[in-house]
């Protein structure tokens, strides 16, 4: 949390990251921070905190009281709408590269097609809750439906190995049903 004459959290939406990469590009944000373009800087917190107007927010406050714990703060953040575990201990390595546009409009496939999301959620959720929510359903669908890389023994013991059904059966289970 940022606070100078109100609190506000950043919060990495995929929403917030696509404005954001479409208007400056993440080499954009980051030379930005790092020259402490305040235009820019106040226009990453509008888009990922619910301060509709960051700039009357510190109006008639001076910069050096606020201005290193923001910058601090946003370090992070462009992390995060990058899709960049900034907690994480080490670097995530081993995927695909694609532009970014082409991974935010993977996530929002993601959450609106496999995850069933609405497209409001999807939006307001971030990076990390999509991948977290999309590896949890793969799980699901891994332990219900078992997966090509699975053995006989790892598969769920819960119903017979061998058990078949003759057409005869389904056909009587068929019109007790109906």
């Amino acid at each position: 949390m940022f606070k100078v004459q109100q609190s506000f959290d950043l919060r990495p939406t995929l929403r917030a990251a696509t404005n954001l990469e479409a208007k400056y590009g993440f080499d954009g944000l980051v030379a930005a921070r790092a020259d402490g373009n305040l235009t820019v800087i106040a226009d990453i917190v509008q888009s990922s905190s619910d301060c509709r107007d960051f700039l009357k927010a510190i109006e008639g406050v001076p910069l050096a009281s606020f201005m290193p714990e923001l910058l601090a703060a946003i370090d992070p953040h462009i992390q995060a709408l990058a899709g960049i575990d900034p907690d994480s201990p080490q670097p995530q390595s081993g995927g695909e590269t694609m532009p970014f546009k082409d991974y935010y409009a993977r996530l929002y496939r993601i959450g609106t097609g496999w995850l069933g999301w609405s497209p409001e959620t999807t939006w307001n959720a971030t990076a990390k809750e999509i991948l977290e929510a999309y590896s949890g359903h793969l799980e699901m669908l891994k332990a219900i439906y078992g997966s090509a890389d699975d053995t006989d023994e790892s598969r769920p013991t819960d119903r017979p190995e061998n058990a078949k059904f003759d057409r005869a059966a389904l056909a009587q289970l068929k019109l007790m049903a109906g």
